[in-house]
């Protein structure tokens, strides 16, 4: 097929590429425009850490225990780098300092900046 042939077939064709997009758009905002504008979702993500599944990858004799443990350690590194996570960790390190703060408030008065120098210290 050369360029002329298909330009040939597009110009023939142009009514069905027009239309089913056009009818595609006007579907989806018909049927989707009284819903609303955000949603919700839930993720479970297996680490095998709760089940009992041992990281060595004993579980089962197939000889498969360097991809068993590679997966572990993979599903175990996508949980702590999620962003719920973060989000979680990050929260109880803003209570904690506040707490830290409203308990000790000599020691509150130090700035952040030395509190992270003295710990990657």
């Amino acid at each position: 097929m050369n360029v002329q042939e298909l330009v040939r077939r597009l110009l023939r064709h142009w009514p069905l590429l027009l239309l089913v997009p056009l009818v595609t758009v006007t579907s989806i905002y018909f049927f989707s425009r009284s819903q609303d504008k955000k949603y919700e979702s839930d993720t479970v993500l297996y680490t095998g850490i709760a089940s009992g599944y041992k990281i060595e990858g004993g579980n089962n004799g197939s000889g498969e225990g360097w991809q068993a443990t590679t997966t572990a350690f993979d599903n175990l590194l996508s949980l702590i780098n999620s962003r719920d996570t973060r989000e979680e960790v990050a929260l109880r390190l803003v209570a904690w300092q506040l707490q830290q703060e409203a308990t000790h408030p000599a020691k509150a008065a130090a700035p952040l900046a030395g509190l992270l120098a003295k710990a990657e210290a």
